[in-house]
């Protein structure tokens, strides 16, 4: 098949769709009409008899209890993200009533629409990270010698939980965190950070008010001192929560300067290998909760080194840092074309590419969010893609067992059909066509 004739339409526009100048006589339309009345009765369930509406409605009662989990939770809260074979979203953060939850890694069930053809979107919303921060971890504290909830936690008993968000309780643990004494910093830096975290109404707008983000930055500077660098890791967690709040809150955290900090702990710790694995972990997942709003607005040098900084993380023998990372990869090509083009700069195209390969659902999601940004770009930046060799792999995760895999799968093709005629026809020789189309008919056969 060749498409040596075909103009292909543009990125980003969707089509618009012409009317048939076809004429179509009266007896025609009445057939189809009666057609369609045909189908569409064959399709219609049988009348409930009294016994059949019992035994139905204590079926939909099952489903009920069902659809009120994970798709419940997304819809009042859409601050979680988590993996399951039927559906997903984000993990309920980690309490101590609760317990270690695993790492979070995809979206919630597909709510919205497809893009149109070439068009960068996420397919599925991300979550607020403060609900998801004390998930970060799948260890235990004694694992990596992460401060433990019992430790530095006193200040969590001196008030009552009603009175927390005070205006002077915020006063109190900003005052401590401008302490010279390195428990009181790590104290309140603790409290500050479970605060944060906390399920429902954080109280972020109160912490700026009470001017967190003075004493809080300087602490983020680079320390030899052990307690230092626990105050160090508490602070960065505080401010990753501040920071995915929302686009206001965090060019607030970049105007007063944490990128710098965050990329030294990274350049320090490759340098000296004196980061502990817990500081990595918190310096990945911030990276994720800067980049994951939109309208990032980063100075070049502030976008070469977050970018040369996620290269690091991307290659570091740690999986979760690694999913992290790959996650801040996804959001930061969703940016714009600019974001794409320092992507493929720092060579990172082949290590999304290999992660396309994991068998781990964890690493495949955020690094096909990426290589569909990707191929969303530009022509020459979709071309980089299909160099890298996406295509064979798209083909292999057309056939995942997980529909919302398939489902990203498809829209990135249909960004890479996009493109130009050459490119279009590399997507037919690698035999993608009958692999959509065998995905379209069992969705089909789901109707």
């Amino acid at each position: 098949m060749s498409f040596g004739g075909l103009t292909p339409p543009l990125r980003r526009r969707g089509k618009e769709i012409k009317p048939s100048n076809n004429a179509m006589d009266m007896e025609s339309i009445r057939a189809r009409r009666a057609r369609l009345e045909e189908i569409i009765n064959s399709m219609r369930l049988p009348p409930l008899t009294q016994e059949s509406q019992s035994v139905h409605g204590s079926l939909s009662l099952l489903r009920g209890q069902e659809a009120r989990g994970p798709s419940s939770d997304w819809l009042s809260v859409r601050r979680s993200h988590s993996f399951s074979e039927s559906t997903s979203r984000r993990p309920q953060p980690l309490t101590p009533e609760k317990g270690v939850q695993s790492y979070p890694f995809v979206s919630r069930p597909y709510a919205t629409p497809l893009p149109g053809i070439g068009q960068r979107s996420l397919l599925t919303p991300t979550p607020l990270p403060h609900k998801q921060v004390r998930s970060l971890f799948s260890f235990s504290a004694m694992e990596t010698g992460r401060p433990g909830e019992e430790r530095g936690s006193d200040a969590d008993d001196e008030d009552d939980e009603a009175d927390q968000d005070s205006p002077e309780i915020l006063q109190k643990i900003v005052k401590g965190l401008a302490s010279h004494s390195s428990s009181k910093q790590l104290a309140s830096a603790m409290r500050a950070r479970k605060m944060l975290s906390r399920d429902s109404n954080p109280p972020i707008e109160g912490f700026l008010e009470a001017g967190i983000l003075t004493p809080l930055l300087p602490l983020m500077q680079e320390s030899d001192n052990s307690s230092e660098a626990e105050v160090r890791e508490q602070a960065a967690w505080a401010l990753g929560n501040v920071a995915g709040d929302g686009p206001e809150s965090r060019d607030a955290v970049l105007l007063g300067g944490i990128l710098q900090p965050l990329v030294k702990i990274i350049k320090t710790g490759e340098e000296e290998d004196s980061t502990k694995v817990s500081t990595v972990r918190v310096v990945a997942w911030v990276f994720a909760n800067i980049f994951r709003n939109k309208k990032l607005a980063l100075n070049p040098d502030e976008l070469k080194d977050s970018i040369a900084t996620l290269k690091v993380l991307v290659n570091y023998p740690d999986e979760e840092v690694n999913v992290d990372a790959l996650w801040a990869l996804s959001y930061l090509s969703e940016q714009g074309d600019e974001e794409i083009e320092g992507v493929l700069g720092e060579d990172l195209l082949p290590v999304i590419v290999r992660h396309l390969e994991s068998e781990r659902s964890k690493m495949v999601v955020p690094a096909l969010r990426a290589s569909g940004n990707i191929v969303s770009g530009n022509d020459a930046q979709t071309e980089a893609a299909l160099a890298a060799g996406v295509l064979p792999l798209y083909k292999l995760l057309l056939r995942n067992t997980r529909r919302n895999i398939r489902k990203e799968t498809a829209w990135a093709l249909s960004n890479v059909t996009a493109g130009t005629k050459e490119q279009i026809q590399q997507v037919v020789d690698e035999g993608l066509l009958p692999e959509l189309v065998r995905v379209i008919e069992e969705v089909n056969d789901m109707l």
